[in-house]
C-alpha cells in the first residue's frame, strides 16, 4: 500500500498468499505519510487472509507465507472480522519513530482471529494498538510480542498458545 493510499478490503474477501509474500503497508525505508489498510468484514462474512495451497494437506500447515506489515509512518489501521492464519507473522505493526503525541492508534483490531501461525501472532514494536474481542492462538513462537514500548489496550481478547506441530 503505497504512501497516502489506502487499501480497504471488503467483508467476505479471500486473500491467498503464495510463499514468503504478504501485505507491506507504505514505505519501509521512508518512515512518514505511510499508507492505511482497512480490513472491513462482518460476523459470519469474516475477510480470509492464508496461504494458496488449497489441498487438504496444507489446511494447517503454518508459514506458508509471510506476514501484514504495518511499516513505520502507516496511519489508522484498522482490522474487524479477519481470519488471519497459516502465515510466518500474523500482523506486524511496525510504528518505531512515529511522531511523541500522536493520539490515533497505529493498529485498531477487532473480532478477529489469528491463529496457526509460525512465528508471532501479533508483533508490535513502540506502536499503539487497540484490541477488542480477538483470539490469538497456536503460534509457533509467541502469541503476542509488545516490544520497545508503545501503548496497547486489549480487551475480551484470548491469548492461547497449543502449538504442536514442532517442539519449541
Amino acid at each position: 500500500v503505497e504512501p497516502n493510499a489506502t487499501l480497504t478490503i471488503n467483508k467476505g474477501c479471500q486473500i491467498y498468499f503464495h510463499k514468503n509474500s504478504g501485505i507491506i503497508v507504505g514505505n519501509p525505508l521512508l518512515a512518514e505519510n505511510g499508507g492505511t489498510l482497512k480490513i472491513e468484514g462482518e460476523l459470519n462474512n469474516e475477510v480470509l487472509f492464508q496461504g494458496d495451497r488449497l489441498d487438504e494437506w496444507y489446511e494447517n500447515v503454518a508459514g506458508q507465507w509471510d506476514r501484514i506489515w504495518l511499516t513505520p509512518g502507516s496511519v489508522q489501521n484498522e482490522v474487524n472480522y479477519a481470519i488471519i492464519r497459516n502465515g510466518t507473522v500474523g500482523l506486524h505493526a511496525d510504528t518505531i519513530g512515529e511522531p511523541i503525541g500522536n493520539n490515533n492508534p497505529t493498529l485498531t483490531v477487532k473480532n478477529t482471529i489469528i491463529e496457526n501461525i509460525s512465528d508471532i501472532g501479533i508483533f508490535a514494536q513502540g506502536s499503539y494498538v487497540v484490541g477488542e474481542n480477538n483470539v490469538i492462538n497456536d503460534c509457533g513462537r509467541y502469541a503476542m510480542v509488545l516490544n520497545i514500548g508503545g501503548t496497547y489496550d486489549f480487551k475480551h481478547s484470548t491469548f492461547a498458545n497449543y502449538w504442536s506441530f514442532s517442539s519449541r
